[in-house]
């Protein structure tokens, strides 16, 4: 028999698809359906219910929802928007976030997940890698010894902004100075609009041809145009703006970078980031911030990853990260492992052991064990770079250099959860439906492959 032909228009009412419960369609076994009903999400809302006006304003969207998709997005390393995208179309997604009933829209804006970000700063995801590691000990995944062992190494954290140029930056910040003056009335003299388009050219082009003598008069130029800026706006301090304050405050320091004194601005909407050259042959030099990761030495759960403003050494670095571990999850590691870069803080740090690589006490006894383990932790930062968005950050400011690393260990321990259930699913799965139901599943699965 042919099939009918298919009608010009539609039935609104044909169109419209009954409430689908999602209880009824998602796998039981998955691994994201049993850590949804692994971990507390009563004890997120009673942590960032004082983070919302009681009675102003829209109603915010469920804390579970906003907890899950950042769960999700760093770990399937997804954009904000990707994120969203993929949760519409996935039912698990949907489960794993709190709804009942399958939805096929977006549940909320993407800058949605920007503010909410802003809201519960570093504190709040803290809490959210504080929930990865409880989670574990609640059900016999992680056993409480494992954290007597912490390793702690550093690495560099790139963010997302373009290879450093001085004459751009200098012609950059000098456009945005008188940008911002037009905006608020300030009448110029001379801005140096064109005069600064010309110099920058013939620098170029002095440059391609390998005369510079000529290119370093130009950048002279560039240096002399955007000092002149800045002379003239500071003689009118009392009709500046807030914005306008701190974008003098940059170019005084470009201006000083630009002449070869510290510190150097290498962006300027990100004026806090640094260059680390770590003595590769590829990439050469890195453009970000230091962040300190712990693991454990055993496992290798993520226990903490600390993000650290200026241009620190690795020793400096390590009490606070220590610390850090005792404030996120309440214990003090009773030893520490270390790599040579760490060399000048043998001594204890807080009730923490700690030893480096190459000294006389970590070479000898069940010391020397757990030193052929430091290096586990080499490939986890691996992985935190390449499979959970610490590879490039593209969260905007100080707060994103501190929020990122501490998300993407969320999402590091969740995919390392996943991966722990789907190898023990019947198990999980026994412990919260009961026996029955396991042998009814075994039962129906052999029955399909007959």
């Amino acid at each position: 028999m042919k099939p009918e032909p298919t009608p010009d228009s539609l039935d609104p009412e044909t169109l419209r698809a009954p409430k689908v419960l999602l209880a009824a369609i998602v796998d039981p076994l998955h691994p994201l359906v049993l850590v949804a009903r692994m971990l507390d999400w009563r004890r997120f809302e009673g942590i960032f219910k004082t983070e919302y006006a009681s009675s102003r304003g829209r109603p915010a969207c469920p804390t579970r929802l906003l907890i899950g998709l950042h769960y999700l997005k760093y770990a399937f390393d997804l954009s904000d928007d990707a994120c969203l995208a993929r949760f519409s179309e996935t039912p698990v997604w949907q489960y794993f976030c709190g709804y009942e009933y399958l939805v096929h829209q977006q549940p909320c804006h993407s800058t949605t997940l920007v503010k909410w970000r802003k809201r519960i700063k570093e504190v709040g995801a803290e809490f959210m890698l504080d929930e990865t590691i409880a989670v574990g000990l609640r059900h016999g995944i992680i056993n409480k010894k494992e954290f007597d062992q912490v390793v702690i190494d550093s690495t560099t954290q790139p963010k997302n902004i373009a290879r450093p140029n001085t004459t751009k930056t200098l012609q950059d910040i000098r456009k945005k100075l008188i940008k911002e003056s037009k905006r608020i009335g300030l009448k110029f003299k001379n801005s140096y609009e064109r005069k600064g388009d010309k110099a920058l050219f013939k620098y170029r082009l002095c440059r391609q041809r390998k005369d510079e003598k000529n290119a370093k008069k130009f950048l002279r130029n560039l240096r002399t145009y955007l000092g002149r800026v800045i002379r003239s706006l500071k003689k009118r301090s009392v009709d500046l703006s807030e914005k306008l304050i701190s974008l003098i405050s940059t170019a005084e320091k470009v201006l000083r970078g630009a002449e070869g004194k510290a510190p150097r601005v290498y962006s300027i909407h990100e004026p806090t980031e640094c260059c680390f050259v770590k003595g590769k042959v590829f990439p050469r030099f890195k453009y970000g911030s230091k962040v300190s990761i712990a693991t454990t030495a055993r496992s290798c759960w993520l226990l903490t990853a600390r993000s650290f403003s200026g241009m620190i050494s690795d020793v400096r670095t390590l009490h606070d990260t220590v610390w850090t571990v005792k404030r996120i999850h309440g214990f003090w590691p009773k030893e520490v492992y270390l790599d040579k870069g760490y060399r000048g803080c043998e001594e204890e740090c807080g009730m923490t052991k700690t030893f480096v690589k190459g000294c006389a006490a970590s070479r000898s006894g069940p010391t020397k064990k757990w030193m052929k383990r430091r290096s586990s932790v080499e490939p986890i930062i691996g992985h935190l770079k390449h499979d959970h968005r610490m590879g490039r950050n593209f969260l905007r400011g100080r707060l994103g250099d501190q929020m990122n690393p501490v998300l993407a260990g969320c999402g590091f321990n969740i995919r390392k959860m996943l991966s722990v259930v789907k190898e023990r699913a019947k198990f999980v799965y026994e412990h919260f439906y009961g026996r029955r139901a396991v042998k009814v599943i075994r039962v129906l699965k052999g029955a399909g492959k007959r």
